[in-house]
């Protein structure tokens, strides 16, 4: 019951780079946060896009994620 241990779960990751404004990042990592599978942001990098406007808005943001996934085995019945 509830024991994610490495005994237990086996672990995938994922990497991932994504191109977007600061909207969609926030409504990405509250689904990987909130929603099922667990899933775990191991690793997370930020920067301005190459296109970005001097000033203001940071426009296109360049978003690098490595996301960890765990499985429980199915047990046989």
């Amino acid at each position: 019951d509830g024991d994610w241990s490495s005994d237990v779960c086996s672990s995938d990751l994922v990497s991932l780079t994504l191109n977007c404004a600061i909207e969609p990042l926030t409504a990405i990592l509250h689904e990987l946060e909130y929603q099922p599978p667990f899933l775990f942001v191991d690793e997370l990098r930020i920067r301005r896009g190459k296109q970005a406007p001097v000033s203001g808005g940071a426009g296109q943001l360049v978003v690098q994620l490595l996301v960890r996934g765990y499985l429980q085995p199915q047990v046989a019945r």
